[in-house]
């Protein structure tokens, strides 16, 4: 299952990627950066732990450590980067993450009903 979710996944991706300004695209970058690595050490781990004979002690944790931290990173980064494109569509295509202006703190105050 998890190859059609990463299909569909590069899909959206592909569709929305023209919509994303350039430090969305960076963030998003970042985060396919962080999967396809953290993938790549889990298959590196895999095949050792194939290829190891069964009387060798357990493999090293460490690796594995790094492995979750880089999934957990790119999964941020991913809601991150898709949170921010949610705001910049909601208040608008000039939303700045951080910086508070009168016209954005005035959107953001109101109600939807009332806009």
């Amino acid at each position: 299952m998890a190859p059609w979710f990463a299909v569909a996944l590069l899909a959206c991706l592909v569709c929305l990627f023209r919509d994303f300004e350039p430090r969305l695209k960076f963030t998003v970058l970042a985060a396919l950066a962080c999967y396809a690595i953290s993938q790549g050490l889990d298959f590196v781990e895999g095949w050792e732990f194939l290829s190891r004979q069964p009387d060798a002690p357990p493999p090293a944790s460490l690796p594995m450590v790094v492995e979750e931290c880089l999934e957990m990173i790119g999964t941020t980064l991913f809601c991150l980067a898709f949170l921010r494109f949610l705001a910049a569509e909601i208040v608008g295509p000039s939303y700045s993450v951080g910086l508070s202006t009168r016209e954005h703190s005035s959107a953001v105050d109101t109600p939807l009903s009332h806009r």
